[in-house]
Order: C-alpha cells, then structure tokens, then sequence
C-alpha cells in the first residue's frame, strides 16, 4: 500500500460517521453514567425513565420504538423503576392495555438529572456557535430519521416482501425535546 493510499484511507477514517458516532458515544456515556448511577440507576432504568418523562403514559412494548433497547432490556428498566417507586403501572381504560409512568419522585428525579445533563452539554458545546449547534441537532435528526426509515424499509421487506408500497414511518420530532445528552433517549 502507497503512503497516499494510506493518507485516503485515513482521511476517510476521520470521516466515518459509524466510528465517530460510536466513540461519541462511548465518552459522553462515560460523563453520562456518573449522573444516573450516582442515584443508583442502570443505563436501562436511565432510558426508559428519559422516554417516560417526556411521554405521556404507555405501554412498555411503546417504548421499544422510542429508543435502541431490546424488549427485555426495557423490562429490567421498568420494572427497576418500579421497585424503586419512580413509576408505576395502571390499567389505560380506553385501551384495555397496562401503563407506565413516572411517580412524582420519578419526575421530580429526573428532572435534577435533566438539569445536571443540561450542565455537561452547556459544557461540551461551550466552542460550538449558536448556528453551528443548531446545523448539528437538525443534522442528527434528519441522519435519525433517515437511519429508522431505512430501518422500517429492511423490516417490512424481511416480514412482508411483497408489500413493499407503504412508505416507513418517521420518528415523532417530540422524541428529541431534551435528550439531546446521554446516548439514545
């Protein structure tokens, strides 16, 4: 291999979205964790409780398209939640389907964990500008959106492929109002 070969490859390593997101994420779980688990949460308990305070009540398998854990995974969340009395579960009369959703000590917990994350992305984006933070959320949303569309796409031609016209559905715009920090939602 030629040194310009070599330069190429590394130029583009550096612009490898995978790999860029991935170590980001890795360090920013590293500041992260520290916030929840000092209050004796998992990372588990972390991202069901994001999603249940920004949504109104619902059902455990809802959450599963709210963010990227598995169904037992999001279990362990939310029962953890409720054996530590920051949500609860009751029965959504219109729907005949079991709820979750923050106590008031769960919202009143999370809120002081959103103020701390709020803290370290204040932090971590000091140099950013203005317009070159919002360029960078509104460029992360529409890679998002584009990701789960893609996604939907591969799992409806896997489940159904002869019904390939219904076009995927996007993930609702609420879902990013205040999870910019601590990995996914």
């Amino acid at each position: 291999m030629t040194s310009a070969d070599q330069q190429a490859i590394q130029a583009s390593f550096g612009q490898n979205l995978s790999y860029l997101v991935s170590i980001t994420h890795s360090l920013l779980g590293k500041f992260t964790s520290g916030i929840y688990a000092s209050r004796g949460l998992t990372t588990h308990q972390w991202k069901v409780m994001s999603i249940l305070y920004y949504w109104p009540p619902l059902p455990a398998v809802r959450i599963t398209s709210l963010c990227t854990l598995d169904k037992a995974a999001i279990s362990r969340g939310v029962a953890g939640l409720l054996k530590l009395k920051l949500a609860s579960r009751h029965l959504d009369d219109e729907s005949g389907m079991i709820c979750i959703a923050l106590t008031q000590s769960g919202r009143a917990m999370y809120a002081e964990m959103a103020a701390e994350m709020a803290q370290l992305q204040k932090r971590l984006l000091a140099t950013v500008g203005e317009s070159e933070r919002s360029e960078f959320f509104a460029t992360l949303a529409k890679i998002e959106q584009a990701l789960r569309a893609a996604s939907c796409s591969n799992a409806s031609r896997q489940s159904k492929p002869e019904d390939r016209s219904s076009p995927p559905r996007a993930a609702p715009a609420k879902r990013r109002a205040g999870l910019n920090v601590g990995g996914d939602g």
